[in-house]
């Protein structure tokens, strides 16, 4: 039940926005400082609906645990930078929902920055780990944009 209401959750915010690209992302590996043998390799993939600063993302993946999650996020970046050649750079913010962890549905929270170069990008993830007392937790997703409207 708690995979079908993260989904609808989802579902409902790709909805209400008007995505200038759609992305497809995997999901690669985390660390976790202090890490108490969690699971640092969580395969998966998602999908990227972005607008100007904003972008939903909604997916699925093997988290630290070694359960399986759903989620639906939203991150903002602000913060933009680009260079003469491809490069772009932007960093922000996320908040989102995951399920698999300590609550049925656990709330997220933290910063996030990318790279880009065309139509792929690498974005790094650092959130505060409060459930697990792994102190904080970083994670790299790579992403491919599919279609830009």
């Amino acid at each position: 039940m708690k995979n079908v209401v993260v989904a609808l959750l989802g579902i409902l915010a790709v909805n209400s926005v008007q995505a200038q690209e759609l992305s497809l992302v995997a999901h690669g590996f985390s660390h976790h400082l202090d890490n108490h043998n969690f699971n640092e390799r969580n395969y998966g993939g998602a999908v990227r609906y972005g607008h100007d600063d904003w972008a939903i993302q909604i997916g699925a993946y093997r988290n630290s645990i070694n359960k399986n999650s759903v989620y639906a996020g939203v991150d903002w970046s602000p913060l933009k930078y680009e260079t003469d050649s491809c490069l772009k750079f932007e960093a922000g913010a996320y908040y989102g929902f995951a399920t698999g962890y300590k609550f049925d549905i656990t709330p997220v929270v933290g910063l996030q920055a990318a790279v880009k170069c065309g139509d792929v990008f690498a974005r790094v993830r650092a959130m505060p780990d409060p459930y697990y007392n792994a102190k904080a937790v970083g994670a790299i997703e790579i992403g491919f944009v599919l279609k830009r409207f």
